[in-house]
């Protein structure tokens, strides 16, 4: 995936640095996606047909991006606003078709690694007043909702990812609707269209922007390592710089 610039992290969510200096850190609340038992058969059915969509997808999007390169150099940064859009456009498609995939299998695990992501939060919360953690939905401000995981064990390139749901919950939600600590989260999605940023282990976080339509962000957080521990510690990074507006991120390739 070509690499494009994370361009609002500090202000999409109502300036919560400035709320950490007056004592009122982003809360945070992790919970699992309801999951749908299947029937081996059909569950190893859906799959292959889910994946088989993600390579289209994929294929789409980098068959794109290699012609508007042809027509329009290989900076996007010099492109036309409309083609930057239209490869946005397509690699939103592919990250959507890759979500599919990746939740179209039941994972029984699935509640331990939201256990694991808590407790890496537990040590950024630790690191930074900008962010707390909520015992419950109802007294978050975020609701993070890890929705699936994945992993590409080949050597040597394993990597592993995790897919979270970010939304604006309780006073949040209602204020960003009205004019108040979070109105800039529908005044501002987090950058343009489809963005990759480094963070500081390394990983590189894929957002699917908040739009009104969609008022929340699907996260795909990628890390090369050894085990879903690596990924599950980066995502806590993302979410803590997410949540307290402290992300420095570099323009740099994504997976």
């Amino acid at each position: 995936m070509r690499p494009m610039v994370l361009t609002a992290v500090l202000a999409t969510l109502g300036t919560p640095s400035a709320r950490a200096a007056e004592g009122k850190p982003v809360r945070l609340y992790v919970s699992t996606r309801a999951q749908e038992a299947l029937p081996e058969a059909d569950s190893k059915a859906r799959e292959k047909e889910f994946d088989a969509g993600r390579k289209r997808a994929e294929q789409a999007a980098k068959a794109l991006d290699k012609a508007l390169e042809a027509k329009h150099g290989k900076n996007s940064k010099d492109w036309p606003e409309e083609a930057r859009r239209q490869s946005e456009d397509a690699w939103q498609k592919a990250l959507r078709a890759d979500l599919a995939r990746a939740t179209a299998k039941f994972d029984k695990d699935l509640g331990n690694i939201a256990k694991s992501l808590t407790n890496s939060l537990k040590d950024e919360v630790k690191k930074s007043k900008g962010v707390a953690l909520s015992e419950s939905a109802d007294q978050a401000e975020l609701a993070v909702e890890l929705l699936a995981r994945s992993a590409r064990t080949s050597f040597p390139a394993a990597a592993w990812m995790l897919y979270l749901k970010v939304t604006p919950v309780g006073a949040a939600a209602a204020a960003a609707t009205g004019d108040t600590q979070f109105a800039q989260v529908k005044a501002k999605r987090l950058g343009v269209g489809l963005l990759a940023a480094q963070y500081v282990r390394g990983a590189v976080a894929t957002v699917h922007p908040y739009t009104e339509a969609e008022p929340y962000w699907i996260i795909r957080v990628y890390q090369q390592g050894t085990s879903y521990g690596d990924v599950v510690r980066s995502a806590a990074d993302v979410l803590a710089a997410l949540g307290s507006g402290l992300a420095e991120p570099e323009d740099k390739p994504g997976p």
